[in-house]
């Protein structure tokens, strides 16, 4: 039996045959993989057990080998996917678990062994091939109905999870890691919570940046789970051998089987927040654009997002050719620092208490203009409430302009109050508080 089989893999009655060969009583699923994970890795240590005689008979093996290939047969006729994928797992473990009752049947008490033998590596060697010829020609993920459906074009590819890339070994330092125990981030499978795709992804750069092996969060589940997710990882904890093979399970568990048509969805309707910048959004996007367990060619991704993004930019973009999605982001920045100077813009002063008044803003008026040549200048904006009809220049006399702005040449004194020439508003005998006229108030 050393066929390495995923016994979460396997169904009841392939369980109960697999605890009975070894002398483990029956139970639950749960505690039946238990038990047997726990027999399986003794074997594997080389710590055999000792089996007792074998409780099945000839006609009962015979019997349910050729069932089980039977079931078997069309599911991998018809199978369609790597060999990291979880119907492959589930596939080869069943196989596994076929060619290890096989073993069982001596060929002296029956002559179908060979031709269940043969039948059955027939079917495994079948399934490796499909698995091989799926990689090679990395055929498009079912929902890519969805984007010719959506008009976005463009075309899809596998995508491998950053749990099935082997990262570049980096030049070996000596740095004190920081184990997940420190670092506040735990998985709980509760819809409110994190979701499973964020957690791996934090998990995955807490890792790399804590300088933390794959080996030592396999053993810290602790650490990282908790609530149901927990007692999900004490389940099956034993019944893998690496942190990837685990991620596998957490991915069959908790994510649904048409994860990636759901989040694709998603993605189309995720448009640009009213107080994100572009940089922002596009880095959210790149997020979301990741997740997908296949990758989206970049014409989608920069259909998706000039659809998406606010209509600012988008009326300002409408006649320019985007290449790509870096060209998008450098002209959604010039964009908006364009768009701050324009908010930022501010009229020219009202005051004339300039250092240099003669460069100080004003607008000449041309229906103003007299006999004699006299412009009113005012000011292109208002200086105060009163229209320009009402107001009147003390040097010439004139409406619609004021004696600062007015070309004339000074026309001698005039009371500031009363407009009485000759007198100013001290000496005016209507105006001043010494003569007959009103106090100066």
């Amino acid at each position: 039996m050393s066929r390495k089989m995923l016994v979460n893999r396997l169904s009841q009655d392939e369980l109960v045959y697999e605890v009975r060969v070894r002398g483990i009583a029956t139970g639950t699923v749960q505690e039946m993989r238990h038990s047997l994970s726990m027999a399986i890795r003794l074997e594997e240590k080389g710590e055999s057990l000792k089996y007792p005689k074998y409780p099945f008979t000839v006609e009962e093996d015979i019997a349910a080998v050729t069932a089980k290939l039977e079931e078997l047969e069309p599911l991998i006729d018809t199978f369609s996917d790597s060999m990291s994928s979880n119907a492959f797992a589930r596939l080869q473990s069943k196989m596994f678990h076929v060619l290890n009752r096989l073993d069982n049947i001596s060929e002296e008490d029956t002559q179908d062994k060979p031709k269940l033998l043969a039948k059955a590596l027939a079917l495994l060697d079948n399934l490796h091939r499909k698995a091989e010829d799926y990689q090679k020609t990395q055929d498009v993920p079912p929902f890519h109905m969805l984007l010719g459906n959506s008009n976005f074009g463009g075309s899809l590819s596998p995508h491998r999870r950053s749990s099935d890339i082997t990262p570049t070994q980096p030049p070996t330092v000596n740095v004190k890691p920081i184990l997940p125990n420190k670092w506040d981030c735990k998985f709980s499978g509760d819809k409110k919570g994190m979701s499973l795709c964020a957690f791996l992804s934090r998990v995955e750069e807490l890792r790399v940046a804590r300088h933390v092996s794959k080996e030592v969060l396999l053993d810290s589940g602790i650490d990282l789970f908790t609530g149901r997710a927990y007692q999900f990882y004490t389940a099956y904890r034993r019944e893998v051998s690496t942190w990837d093979e685990f991620v596998a399970l957490l991915r069959e568990e908790y994510l649904s089987s048409n994860y990636d048509e759901k989040l694709f969805e998603e993605i189309k309707k995720r448009t640009q927040g009213p107080d994100e910048s572009i940089g922002i959004y596009l880095a959210v996007m790149t997020g979301y654009f990741n997740r997908l367990t296949c990758s989206i060619s970049e014409e989608v991704k920069l259909k998706i997002l000039l659809r998406n993004i606010a209509p600012f930019y988008q009326t300002q973009l409408a006649l320019v050719d985007v290449t790509s999605i870096n060209h998008l982001r450098e002209l959604g920045r010039r964009l908006e620092a364009r768009k701050e100077a324009v908010e930022n813009f501010s009229a020219p002063s009202k005051k004339f208490n300039a250092l240099e008044p003669d460069l100080a803003y004003v607008q000449v008026d041309d229906s103003m203009i007299d006999s004699c040549g006299t412009s009113s200048l005012s000011h292109a904006v208002g200086d105060s409430d009163v229209s320009r009809s009402d107001q009147l220049c003390f040097k010439c006399n004139k409406p619609g302009h004021r004696a600062v702005g007015c070309l004339m040449k000074s026309a001698g004194l005039h009371c500031y109050r009363c407009k009485k020439k000759g007198f100013t508003i001290r000496s005016c005998p209507n105006c001043s508080s010494t003569g007959n006229g009103r106090r100066r108030t």
